[in-house]
This record gives structure tokens, C-alpha cells and sequence, in this order.
């Protein structure tokens, strides 16, 4: 075997193991590439056509959450936001009544998995928590008040635990646990508090069941046995017709307790107040 092949073969098995060195630096790893080109073992273009593959691989390996030389949980957090800026034009049909409007929405969020079975979330958006009507649901703020701050407010803190593949435990401020095909019922940027738990099951290549189960805290009252409760159970099935086409249905029941005679904050101005009480149904 030539000796310079031979050099050549050397220094890439030692090069690799440096790169399989737990601790190895991208520093360090420059450095010994330019040594090896500098000992005419790789050529210029093979020591960056190294130094490439090697950092898309530690990407690849971090975005799965396989690289030795980072704890998990950092590999697993992930970063979202968005930002919204709008102008909005307000006219009641039949009056003179007209508005314009400026609005601004800021939304960050934090999602990370410590473990395989374990997930935290958190969320800022731009909001009121003041007891008003848009405090449930509106994150967009209005251009008023003189210039003045606007305000952020927690939008979601939840963390979920999935014993099983079929199992999910939510607790928190979470994101609406219930699917739902758009605003139907819900409203999108409203975040329930409380418990919930999802359950699926894979009846075969083509039908799958799933039901979500829950408690949410609405309101507080004088004691605990006073605090408005809403309970809400669904269940439904998945059937994919195709392998780009599905069919997916369910039904809920909703169950509330302690709502009669209750005045909750963020429903002044809202059709959920009825005979001087909260009416059955909250949503």
C-alpha cells in the first residue's frame, strides 16, 4: 500500500475519532482538519467537504435529541413566535358610525421535553388580565391611551405526561385538549385551565378511536364546593379513506356545576349572562 495512502487512512480513522469524542469542540475540529491538509493527509476540499457533513450531522442528531454532548432537554426545547400588525376598519351598517383602528399582537412560546415521557409548555402573548372581555380571548391590543405600554400576559403553562403511547396527562393552563374542526365551539385563542386526559387507540392500519376527558377550573366562588367547574367528555373516531384523505367525527358533553347565579369577570358585554346569572353554558 502506498505510503501516502496509508498517512491518508491514519489520519481520517484518527480524525474520526475525535469527531466521535463526546466532548469535541467545532474549534478543535477546524483545527485538526487544518493540520491534516496541512500535512498534505486531506486536501483542502476534503477537510471542508468533512467539516460540512460533520455540523449537518451534530444538526440532525441535536434536532432528534440523539447528541451525546448536550442534555436532552436543551436538543428538545423549541422556540415559536409570531407577530401581527393590523389595521382595522369598524363601520355599523345603516349609521354614520365608523372607526379606525391600529392593533398589535406579540405571541412567544417555549416547549421542552426533559424526558421521552414529559412535556413542558409556555406561552406570552400580548393581552389584558384584567377581568375585561377580551382577557379570555383576544390577544391583539388597541393603539390608544397616549403612547402608553401594553401589556403581556401569560398565556399557557401546561406540562403533559405520556405513561404510555395511547395515555396523556395535561395539567396547567394548556392549550384546548379537544379536537374540533376551527371555531365551531371554541374559541381558538381561548386556553382552559385545569385537568385533562387524552386516551387513543389504533384499531388497525385504517380506524383509529380517541376520547379526551376533562375539569376545568372557570371561576372561583366564597369556598371550593362554590367554584363554577365545567366538565366535558368526547369521544370519536379516525378512518382514513386514502393515504391523503380522512375522515375524522366526534361528540362531546359538556357538564357544568355552580354556574347558576354566578357573575364571572370577562363576561360583561358577552351573550353568556342570562335572568341576572351565568347561563348554563359558558361557551
Amino acid at each position: 500500500m502506498p505510503k501516502s495512502r496509508l498517512g491518508r487512512i491514519v489520519g481520517l480513522g484518527f480524525l474520526a475519532l475525535c469527531l466521535l469524542s463526546k466532548n469535541a469542540a467545532a474549534g478543535e475540529m477546524d483545527l485538526l482538519l487544518q493540520k491534516l491538509v496541512e500535512k498534505g493527509v486531506l486536501t483542502a476540499g476534503e477537510a471542508q467537504q468533512i467539516a460540512t457533513e460533520t455540523r449537518e450531522q451534530v444538526k440532525k442528531e441535536i434536532a432528534q435529541g440523539k447528541n451525546e454532548s448536550l442534555p436532552q432537554w436543551i436538543q428538545t426545547t423549541k422556540i415559536k413566535g409570531d407577530f401581527r400588525l393590523r389595521y382595522q376598519y369598524d363601520h355599523s351598517t345603516g349609521t354614520s358610525l365608523y372607526r379606525n383602528r391600529g392593533r398589535v399582537r406579540l405571541r412567544l412560546g417555549v416547549e421542552s421535553k426533559p424526558n421521552d415521557k414529559l412535556l413542558v409548555g409556555v406561552g406570552l402573548a400580548t393581552g389584558l388580565s384584567d377581568g375585561s372581555t377580551d382577557a379570555a380571548r383576544s390577544t391583539n391590543v388597541t393603539f390608544e391611551k397616549g403612547f402608553s405600554k401594553k401589556p403581556i400576559a401569560l398565556d399557557y403553562a401546561f406540562a403533559q405526561y405520556t405513561p404510555f403511547k395511547e395515555v396523556a396527562i395535561i395539567g396547567g393552563k394548556m392549550k384546548n385538549p379537544f379536537w374540533e374542526p376551527g371555531d365551531l365551539i371554541w374559541d381558538t385563542d381561548i386556553n382552559p385551565e385545569g385537568g385533562a386526559l387524552q386516551l387513543t387507540k389504533k384499531l388497525n392500519n385504517k380506524v383509529s378511536l380517541f376520547s379526551n376527558l376533562s375539569a376545568f377550573v372557570v371561576g372561583e366562588g366564597g369556598t371550593s364546593n362554590d367554584d363554577p367547574m365545567l366538565s366535558v367528555f368526547q369521544g370519536g373516531a379516525k378512518v382514513d379513506l386514502t393515504d391523503s384523505i380522512a375522515l375524522k367525527s366526534a361528540f362531546s358533553y359538556y357538564m357544568s356545576s355552580n354556574f347558576r347565579g354566578a357573575t364571572l369577570s370577562g363576561t360583561t358585554g358577552t351573550n353568556t349572562l342570562a335572568g341576572g346569572g351565568l347561563a348554563e353554558h359558558l361557551l
